[in-house]
Formats: structure tokens, C-alpha cells, sequence
């Protein structure tokens, strides 16, 4: 297959992954009035306060109280993420009609448009067209407007999850980028602002990008042959900017009230790990009384603390000794608790084709020997696959430690999509490198 011909070829795909990427948005759009009718829980009501005070105030991430009084977001929703509610107060901002739930519906069809759209570009900027142009086409089906359309914040966990995969095959090639400085600076700057968009839209999921790359970073430089000074720079730069993003919540916050001479909120500033991982306990039979709601850690917390209430820093320190104490001296309970959930995970109806999409991905494992003795493991379509597979299996963590729901998992059937398609990219980039060496050869011997 010539070079002109694969640029002919992917030059088509990419057009086709475009015109399903705008139908997929438009459709989403024009849905958006009928999907605001579902159901939502109350932080989709605390996003449009907000957006009103915006509206009327023409301030960021606070809600309007009695007598125009300005109040911290975070007082009003207490433990949740801020993107949302960002999202929702600048899009106020230059919205003349008063701000409704179908706008948080359109809003959600853009943030995962945008994620997809974002993730296929980094691919494509790290070398990796065949992935980005099935990226695009593959995430504009399955994710626009998504499984679970709504105004609520779940109908954007696919539009997280993408978010949070975009630094892998930037980080991946970091000991030698196969692409240009240009290209590589341009795919590191959208890693680092994809992976601040996950934490600040959802913390748990954006995590995910945050351990995942910090584990790939740490292998990069574990790898590095040559330890120089210029290296050793680059690595801790991008430490310090994932650090960064860790904390983009309390920042913006921080920043607001200072802006707006606020006094300090009572409430923490972001979404609370800690609880979640306590109340998880409760999903199962327990000795400690735990059940997997707010209203049940919220009770245990202020008997040991009274002055502890839900969403304030205290009860945050308190449920996270408790959970602790109960990891430290029941172990063997804890983990009885973890492996039924385990299972549970694995047997979610998270399918294609009426096949789980684990087998799929113990598929993609098994050829990845195979793939890697004839490409080389160097290869960084095969590296990109195996930081997939990492992020895939944190991922999955949430349904052992938090709850085992595919409410909150089904962006991993979309995982699985994404080392397929990878997977794909490692077999066309040989293919097509293989076919272009056997071009040059006899180029070579007509000059000679």
C-alpha cells in the first residue's frame, strides 16, 4: 500500500468520523428537551441556582441567598465536583433567557463531544492516526449524547473517562517522542487541561487519569537510559503539573473567594473519597452497620463527633480514621467484602454482542505478546494498550471499592473499545511501515 494511499484512506476516515461526530452532537441537541424530563438528584437543581445567580450577578460558582447574599457553591452542594457547575455558570453568563435543566442536558452533549473530539486529537498529534480517526467515528456512536442522557452527572461519565485516558499516549512516548517538539508540546499542554477537566467534572474518575499517569510517568522515567539534567526537568515539570490538576478544585475555589472577598466555606471543596470509600463497605452484609447511603455515615460520624457534621472537613477526618480502623483491624472481613464484589463487578452487564466485555479484554492481553514480539514492545501503539489496560483496571476499582454499578462503570465498555482500537493501530502502523520499506528497497537500488 503506497503512502498516498493510506493518506487517501485516512484522509476518508477522518471526514467519516466528523460527519458522525456533528450528526451524533446535532441528535443530541435536538434530544436534549425530552432527556431533561428524566429524573435527576438535587445537585442538578444547586447547578441551575447557581447559573441564575450568575445570570443576575454575573459571578462564578456561588448561589444568590436571601437579599442577594452571595454564598460559596460548596455550601449550597455540599461533596460535589465543580465542573458542572462552572460549565453551567459560563454558559449563564452570556445566556439572556432565564437558565433551565435542558441547558445542563445540551451541556453534558458538548462535554462529551468535546472529551472524544479531544482524545482522538492527542492520539493523532502522538502518531497514531488509525486510532484517533477510530476514536472519533467509535465515540461519536457510543457516547454522543451517551448511554445515560440526562442533565444529571452521570450522562457525562464516558466524556470523563475519555478525559482522563488523553495523557496516556502522550506519556507513553515521552523517553522519545516519535512526533515533532511542536506536536508534542502542543499533545502535552491537552493532556494536562483533559486530565484538569476529569477532576474537576468528576474526582473519582479523574483519579483515575491522575494514578494511571503518575504510575506510567514513574515507569518512563524507571526506563530512561540516560538520566540527564534537561530529562530529570521534563519529568518533575509534569509531576508538578498532575499535582496540579490534583488540586485544581481548591484552587478555583480559592481564587473565587479571594475575587469576591468571600468568607471561607464551611464545606469541603470537592467531592469526598474518603466517605465513598467507607459507605462502600455497606453495599454488602457488614458487622459494623454500615449501609451504602449518605444519611448512614452522616449519623455514625456526628455519634463520635458531634460537632463532625456531612460535608464539613471534620467528617471527612473522622470517616476516614474509621475506615482505617476498620481496614487495619479486620482485614480479612474487609477483603471477604472486596472479593464479592469482585465478582459482582465482573459479572456486570457491561456487554457486546451478549459477551462480556471482560473477555474482550483478556483477549487484547493475550495477543499482546504476540503483537509484541513482531512490532517490538517499544512500539508505542502496544505501549499505549498496556497504560490503557492500567487505567482500565483502576478504573474498575471503583466497583470493589465504592459500589459494583454499571451506572457508574459503563464507560468501561468504551474502554475496551479503546484497546481494540489501539490494538488496531499497533497491526496498520506495521503493516503500512512494513509496506513502505519494501517500497524503498528497490528505490535504493536504482540509485546505487
Amino acid at each position: 500500500m503506497t503512502a498516498m494511499r493510506v493518506r487517501m484512506i485516512l484522509l476518508a476516515g477522518f471526514l467519516t468520523g466528523i460527519v458522525l461526530w456533528i450528526s451524533h452532537v446535532k441528535r443530541g441537541l435536538a434530544e436534549a428537551p425530552a432527556n431533561a424530563a428524566w429524573q435527576t438528584y438535587r445537585r442538578v437543581d444547586w447547578w441551575i441556582l447557581s447559573a441564575q445567580c450568575t445570570q443576575h450577578r454575573k459571578v462564578l460558582l456561588v448561589a444568590c441567598g436571601p437579599q442577594n447574599q452571595l454564598i460559596p457553591i460548596e455550601d449550597v452542594s455540599p461533596t460535589d465536583d465543580r465542573g458542572h457547575g462552572l460549565i453551567a455558570n459560563g454558559v449563564a453568563l452570556f445566556q439572556k433567557r432565564p437558565f433551565e435543566k435542558v441547558d445542563m442536558v445540551r451541556i453534558n452533549v458538548w462535554i462529551n463531544a468535546v472529551s472524544v473530539a479531544v482524545l482522538s486529537l492527542v492520539l493523532f498529534l502522538c502518531g497514531m492516526p488509525w486510532a484517533a480517526l477510530l476514536c472519533m467515528g467509535v465515540g461519536a456512536v457510543y457516547g454522543i449524547p451517551g448511554p445515560m442522557a440526562s442533565a444529571d452527572a452521570q450522562a457525562t461519565f464516558f466524556g470523563e473517562y475519555c478525559l482522563a485516558l488523553t495523557p496516556i499516549p502522550w506519556i507513553v512516548q515521552m523517553n522519545r517522542p516519535g512526533v515533532t517538539r511542536k506536536r508534542f508540546v502542543l499533545a502535552g499542554a491537552l493532556s494536562w487541561a483533559a486530565l484538569t477537566a476529569a477532576i474537576l467534572l468528576r474526582e473519582a474518575n479523574g483519579l483515575v487519569g491522575f494514578v494511571c499517569s503518575c504510575l506510567l510517568l514513574l515507569l518512563m522515567f524507571c526506563e530512561s537510559r540516560q538520566v540527564l539534567k534537561k530529562s530529570i526537568v521534563l519529568y518533575a515539570f509534569v509531576a508538578a503539573m498532575l499535582v496540579l490538576s490534583l488540586n485544581a478544585n481548591t484552587l478555583m475555589l480559592s481564587w473565587r473567594t479571594r475575587w469576591l472577598s468571600l468568607p471561607p466555606a464551611h464545606l469541603i471543596a470537592s467531592h469526598g473519597i474518603a466517605h465513598a470509600f467507607h459507605q462502600g463497605l455497606g453495599t454488602e452484609e457488614n458487622p459494623w452497620g454500615i449501609n451504602y447511603d449518605d444519611e448512614n455515615g452522616a449519623e455514625t460520624v456526628v455519634k463520635l463527633n458531634p460537632q463532625a457534621y456531612y460535608g464539613t472537613p471534620d467528617y471527612y477526618r473522622e470517616i476516614a480514621r474509621l475506615y482505617r480502623n476498620i481496614l487495619f483491624h479486620h482485614p480479612l472481613k474487609v477483603g471477604d467484602i472486596y472479593w464479592k464484589k469482585f465478582k459482582k463487578t465482573l459479572g456486570l452487564p457491561l456487554r457486546f454482542g451478549g459477551i462480556s466485555i471482560f473477555w474482550y479484554v483478556l483477549a487484547v492481553i493475550l495477543a499482546l505478546p504476540f503483537m509484541g514480539s513482531r512490532s517490538g514492545w517499544s512500539a508505542l501503539p502496544l505501549r499505549t494498550v498496556s497504560g490503557l489496560i492500567m487505567a482500565l483496571a483502576i478504573f474498575l476499582l471503583q466497583g470493589v471499592l465504592i459500589q459494583p454499578s454499571a451506572m457508574f462503570l459503563y464507560p468501561a465498555k468504551f474502554g475496551m473499545l479503546m484497546l481494540i482500537i489501539t490494538l488496531v493501530e499497533a497491526g496498520m502502523s506495521r503493516y503500512t511501515d512494513s509496506d513502505s520499506d519494501s517500497e524503498a528497497k528497490p528505490q535504493r537500488r536504482r540509485i546505487k
